[in-house]
């Protein structure tokens, strides 16, 4: 965080992707999302009760509908709120518009699933982006200003020490502000679990 008091805020759940690793039978895969006008009146709730000034906002991907996101941006400069915020998402749901938008909006770090420097175990984990775009993406977001954190994940089916030593070079080279290393568990209701099992 970088203002106290912070709280957390879920405006949306469950997620349509389908990566191996991400256990989807919590929220499912059908996303349920709160109105942009309903998420700024808890906001301005937890403000005004609590003198909350920085909000994380939990979702699986913050910027799954972006005109939905936009929308509570400008709600949020509407208000002249004196908010900070923080959120993930995924490289591909973002565009610069949109993160110059969320910067003027209070916006002041976003993280980002790179997961593997290996194309193909992006493939194989069904991640959906490639590494050009988690590159640029990840460029442009600390060029408008605000911070990155990445996360990667280690020890996923098919990975070697030639596969883990480039997803380290890559991290060294994207030069997020923050880096998360991930070791792969396979847990109950992901494909990763399915796929161990049957591997004995």
């Amino acid at each position: 965080y970088k203002r106290l008091p912070a709280a957390s805020v879920i405006t949306s759940r469950g997620c349509p992707f389908a990566c191996t690793f991400c256990s989807g039978s919590i929220f499912g895969r059908t996303v349920r999302r709160r109105s942009p006008e309903n998420v700024l009146g808890e906001i301005s709730e937890l403000m005004g009760r609590f003198g909350i000034r920085e909000i994380y906002f939990a979702d699986d991907c913050f910027t799954l509908d972006r005109e939905r996101t936009a929308a509570l941006c400008n709600l949020i400069l509407g208000k002249r709120l004196d908010l900070t915020w923080i959120c993930s998402t995924r490289v591909n749901l973002v565009d610069e518009p949109l993160l110059r938008l969320m910067k003027k909006a209070g916006c002041v770090s976003i993280a980002y699933g790179v997961e593997s420097a290996d194309e193909e175990q992006l493939r194989a984990m069904k991640k959906g982006i490639t590494l050009e775009e988690a590159k640029r993406v990840i460029a442009l977001t600390r060029r408008i200003g605000m911070e990155v954190r990445a996360s990667y994940i280690f020890g996923l089916p098919g990975e070697d020490r030639d596969s883990l030593e480039r997803t380290l070079r890559l991290a060294l080279e994207i030069n997020s502000d923050f880096v998360i290393f991930n070791i792969a568990t396979p847990r109950p209701g992901t494909e990763l679990y399915d796929d161990a099992r049957a591997r004995g």
